[in-house]
């Protein structure tokens, strides 16, 4: 039996960390990091032994290549620590590909086990199958999942906009024409399901992006700039459209760290 343990990190402020994450990355041996050195220095922080822990980095662009290796340690055993730089893994950091692996093999081996014991209780039969399909035991993995912090309902909550219901959209597209689409498209969807919007942006492309909503979402539309959220110089600035993209227009925002865009189109 083994564990992979998704483990959320703070997004800024270290108390943010919960006790059962810290206990799961002082029991691991094995953690799954976006940047090693981003974890050793959490771990450091919060006086964890690095010696004999293995940190494998573990980030979008080579997710795609490793989570099978990830999955071939989960079956011989290896209890495995998820975690991203800041916040809940999977939300817009890895880990996807790797749990909907899990998720299939268990459910594969589900429909095997299922299969022999509606053929009857013929034992010859039921080894000639396990033969047949030759599939590790996935039900061996057990996927456990910690709450704890992350932008996305921080700067939900903070906005002060209806909370019930909310669409995350990720970062916002880098093609003007993209966001036309999605922009677009949260409109429609926006026709049977009143919801807010919550979405990711760089300080780079932001005043591009508030642009593109001012154009196909109306300059009245009720907006929260989020950034440094739990940090010392968290800032939430709320207002309409034209009058946030005044605000980053002459540089009255400082942009550092991750942005939050939240908007909803009923208020």
């Amino acid at each position: 039996m083994s564990t992979l343990y998704v483990v959320p990190t703070p997004i800024g402020n270290l108390k943010d960390i919960t006790l059962r994450a810290k206990e799961v990355l002082c029991k691991v041996d094995t953690i799954l990091c976006e940047d090693t050195r981003v974890m050793r220095k959490l771990l450091s922080l919060l006086r964890i032994d690095t010696s004999g822990k293995r940190l494998i980095p573990y980030f979008d662009h080579n997710e795609r290549e490793k989570y099978k290796d990830v999955v071939n340690l989960l079956l011989n055993g290896v209890d495995i620590a998820l975690v991203s730089d800041a916040g809940m893994p999977v939300l817009n950091d890895p880990g996807f590909l790797l749990i909907r692996e899990i998720r299939r093999m268990q459910m594969r081996t589900e429909l095997v086990k299922s299969s022999k014991i509606s053929k009857g209780s013929d034992s010859v039969s039921a080894k000639r199958s396990a033969e047949d399909v030759k599939m590790p035991d996935s039900s061996s993995i057990k996927i456990e999942v910690l709450p704890g912090p992350d932008s996305i309902t921080t700067a939900l909550v903070a906005s002060g906009f209806p909370a019930d219901r909310f669409t995350f959209l990720g970062y916002l597209p880098r093609k003007p024409s993209d966001r036309q689409k999605l922009f677009k498209s949260a409109l429609r969807s926006n026709q049977h399901i009143k919801a807010t919007f919550i979405a990711f942006e760089t300080k780079h492309r932001l005043l591009s992006s508030l642009q593109s909503m001012e154009k196909y979402l109306g300059k009245n539309l009720k907006i929260a700039l989020c950034r440094e959220l739990t940090k010392m110089h968290e800032s939430i600035e709320i207002g309409t459209l034209r009058e946030i993209i005044d605000i980053v227009e002459k540089g009255k925002s400082d942009l550092r760290g991750e942005i939050v865009i939240v908007f909803n189109v009923n208020v």
